[in-house]
């Protein structure tokens, strides 16, 4: 074999194993990346139900509120009033975690514009509405079975006024978290899409530079050997 042959085939066994080497490389980010789409979509859905369930419980405090002010069976308000306690420890908890960052600022466990300007802008403002109407749930959960009735502004707040207010912003939290949920776990598979298509244009380049080097090796053999319009001079 050749000095040249030699050398292309030395260069070519180091292509291959840089070539390897980075296969490897970019499957195991790969799985890293498969991993922390994995943990940060759970995160961020978590985040998203959270959200959601403020809304919900707003409805519940609501709606149990109103049988504590309209019922006359003591059994029924006391139960009405486990409700309201659970459904404001509820929301309260949600509201810590959701306006609570990882190092205990209160900011928003997401910060993006919209959130930003959903809890702190003077025009909304939620974590100053959520406080008074924690307020006057709180009057509600209190009260006596006398003295609460329909008229009462404390029950027409929790009610009326505060869902009125409140629905329609923590909606558009919720919305605002499912959509920054499906906005990482994109960029993430398409980091990983791109990868992958980084790996099969090594593995595709590596083996038609193989197939090309083989190919003259191949026809240079075949001629060597005596055969088709070659005739053998016997003595």
């Amino acid at each position: 074999m050749s000095t040249v042959a030699l050398t292309s085939m030395q260069r070519m066994k180091w292509q291959f194993i840089i070539s390897l080497v980075i296969i490897a490389m970019l499957v195991t980010a790969c799985w890293f990346a498969m991993n922390r789409l994995i943990s940060e979509k759970h995160h961020y859905m978590d985040l998203a139900t959270l959200a959601e369930q403020q809304s919900g419980q707003v409805s519940r405090l609501a709606f149990f509120a109103t049988i504590m002010a309209t019922t006359e069976d003591i059994d029924e308000f006391t139960k009405a009033r486990s409700q309201v306690g659970r459904s404001i420890n509820k929301l309260k908890s949600a509201n810590q975690i959701l306006s609570y960052d990882a190092n205990g600022r209160r900011a928003p466990r997401v910060v993006n514009d919209n959130l930003c300007y959903i809890y702190k802008s003077p025009s909304v403002n939620l974590e100053a509405l959520l406080k008074r109407y924690l307020e006057h749930t709180y009057a509600v959960y209190n009260a006596d079975m006398d003295a609460l009735h329909t008229g009462t502004y404390d029950y027409l707040y929790v009610s009326d006024y505060g869902p009125h207010a409140l629905e329609p912003i923590l909606d558009a939290v919720a919305d605002e978290y499912d959509r920054i949920a499906k906005t990482s776990t994109n960029n993430l598979e398409n980091l990983m899409l791109g990868g992958l298509i980084v790996v099969l244009i090594i593995v595709v380049v590596n083996s038609v530079q193989m197939y090309s080097i083989g190919i003259p090796r191949r026809k240079k053999s075949g001629t060597d050997k005596p055969g088709n319009g070659e005739q053998v001079v016997s003595h």
